[in-house]
Parts: C-alpha cells; structure tokens; sequence
C-alpha cells in the first residue's frame, strides 16, 4: 500500500510582533506575547482624626498627633502643603511639629499624610485643623467711672486682645487702639456718656474669638 504526502507553501506575514497565517482565503493571526510580571498597586494612607483639631494664632510650634491607616516609617505630616517634622510611631498614628511660622494666620488648613512609592508622593485626602482667634477676657477698665457728656481715653485691661479685636460700646464698636495682648486703647466722646450702666465688650474675629 502507497501513501502520498503532499506540501503545500502556505502565505506568511510576519509583521511586528504579529505572524499572519494565510490558508484558503482564511487569515489567522498569532501575536506573542512577554511574560507577566505583577506590579503593587498602593493605597494611599487615611487620616481618622488630629489631636488636637485647632491651635490659636500665633501660638508657639505645636505638636498635633494624627491618627489613621497605612503609615509607614516614611510617611510625612504635610500642613497647608507643607512637610512638616513627623514622627512615626505606629501604622496607625504619627506625630507632626507645626512650626509657629505656619501658625501666624487664622483659618482652615488642610492636613495630610504622605507615603513615598518609587518617587512618587501620593497624599492622603486632607483632614481640617483650625487656627483660631483667642477669646478676649475682659478684666478692667479705666475709668470705671465717667460724668456725663464727658470725652475721655478708656484703657480696657484682659487677656487674648489681637490687633483686629474690636471694642463694643453699648452694642456699637468704637476706634480701637491696640496696645499688646492685655491692653486697649478706645476713645469714648462725649456723646457716648449718657447717664446709666455701659456695656463694654471686646470681641475677637472668627474662627474662634
């Protein structure tokens, strides 16, 4: 018994990195393809709270501890985008040093954590810690005293007093003179002394204040 093998050529292209396969009008393509490798996706750390949330204005450096997870020993404390100095204490808990350069301001600022991945800075989403006003106390004047239709200079006497404090007399604010964080000035005229009690009240801006 006789068997007969017949060869054939078939059409190849080979163009890139795909090899085209010609036979009886149907085309086959075959690409290659490396080997796989796995690349780790990192999530970004998560801020859960700050301790504390606020400082005053013009307070000295303060130390904030910030709470959450994924820290690692290379994660920074950034403030209004800033690094800060930052201690790693655990994966859940750091330590930032706000210097009191970045506390001369009142407001919302943004706090974050920062991990480094091959280069790459990636932020956590910011939590808020507020620089407030200090609350005026108000503890003398001088004069307590006055007669009637009389224009004098009032000394107000306390503590948490701020360049933008504000002196209320009788509900109605009065020029201001700021002295220090214990001292104002106002000057009261003479329309200001009808008979009875006057209320004197310093008050501060927000936040705080």
């Amino acid at each position: 018994m006789r068997y007969s093998l017949i060869i054939r050529s078939i059409p190849v292209t080979i163009q890139h990195d795909q090899i085209t396969v010609t036979s009886k009008g149907i085309q086959i393509a075959i690409r290659g393809a490396s080997n796989a490798l796995s690349i780790a996706i990192q999530s970004p750390s998560k801020i859960t709270g700050l301790t504390p949330n606020s400082a005053l204005r013009g307070a000295k450096a303060t130390t904030i501890t910030v709470s959450g997870s994924g820290f690692q020993t290379g994660t920074k404390v950034s403030f209004s985008g800033s690094l800060i100095a930052t201690t790693y204490v655990s994966a859940t808990k750091l330590k930032g040093l706000i210097p009191a350069a970045s506390l001369t301001t009142a407001g919302l600022f943004a706090v974050q954590t920062v991990n480094t991945v091959n280069g790459n800075s990636i932020a956590s989403a910011p939590a808020t810690l507020t620089v407030k006003f200090p609350l005026p106390v108000l503890k003398k004047l001088l004069p307590a005293t006055a007669a009637i239709g009389t224009s004098f200079t009032m000394t107000l006497s306390g503590t948490g007093f701020v360049p933008e404090s504000v002196v209320l007399w009788n509900g109605v604010s009065r020029p201001v003179t700021y002295t220090n964080s214990t001292s104002l000035k106002v000057i009261v005229t003479g329309s200001d002394t009808s008979p009875g009690s006057i209320a004197v009240q310093v008050v501060n801006p927000a936040p705080g204040g």
